[in-house]
């Protein structure tokens, strides 16, 4: 089985989720809003920095199906992006959604976003929670940067979250003393996972979960 953050973390909020969504692959009874809307957002920003002017990119945006009721967070993009443009020339990505593989540890991810300005280069994640501590973000920044120089052969100098409600700009140096991929690398937790899918041994973590939330009950463990 290939990993991925998403699996990662599914495993390390539930490991009996994990187990109905990618070894029994029970389709999720329903989608959360949240989910939902993230998805419309990063819509939005995949198509505004295909554009070559930040006007065009402005009147693009504004005019998607996708800004009704999220027009805080749009027009905090469309702010971030005036920001790191220069003489209203959008300054486009080097990727974007792109979904790359490490074949060593197969692992696999899909970045949001890679900048670069200068000799800097980073690794950016949009998100459209709640803002919380970089802290809690690193383990999946690690994963994305980790991702990033093994496929693409490209050293990010730094990473970042940027949070589409608060139009807020968290960025931090890349260093290895805090890569938290490391960490979970040699904790043997990629290997857990793997091991835990032959034994099927899936303890639930998760009180509230979409499988219980759902009319299915018996997809999980009471």
């Amino acid at each position: 089985m290939n990993l991925s953050k998403s699996k990662v973390n599914c495993y390390l909020q539930c490991p009996h989720r994990f187990y109905l969504t990618y070894v029994k692959c029970v389709p999720q009874p329903i989608t959360p809003p949240a989910m939902e809307r993230g998805r419309k957002i990063h819509k939005v920003i995949e198509n505004f920095f295909k554009e070559d002017s930040l006007e065009a990119a402005n009147s693009k945006i504004r005019a998607s199906e996708e800004y009704k009721g999220n027009e805080v967070a749009v027009e905090n993009i469309v702010s971030f992006a005036d920001k790191i443009s220069k003489n209203k020339i959008l300054l486009k990505p080097l990727l974007q959604e792109a979904q790359l593989f490490d074949n060593e540890l197969q692992f696999s991810g899909i970045v949001d976003a890679v900048f670069q300005d200068g000799q800097d280069i980073l690794v950016l994640d949009w998100k459209t929670g709640k803002q919380h501590p970089i802290e809690e973000y690193r383990f999946e920044l690690s994963m994305y940067n980790h991702l990033v120089k093994v496929a693409q052969n490209i050293a990010p100098s730094h990473w970042g979250i940027f949070f589409c409600d608060t139009g807020k700009l968290i960025v931090e140096k890349v260093n290895d003393a805090i890569t938290e991929l490391r960490k979970v690398v040699e904790s043997c937790s990629f290997g857990n996972i793997k091991l835990e899918v032959r034994v099927v041994e899936f303890p639930v973590l998760d009180s509230i979960c979409a499988y219980k939330l759902s009319r299915l009950p018996n997809f999980c463990i009471k």
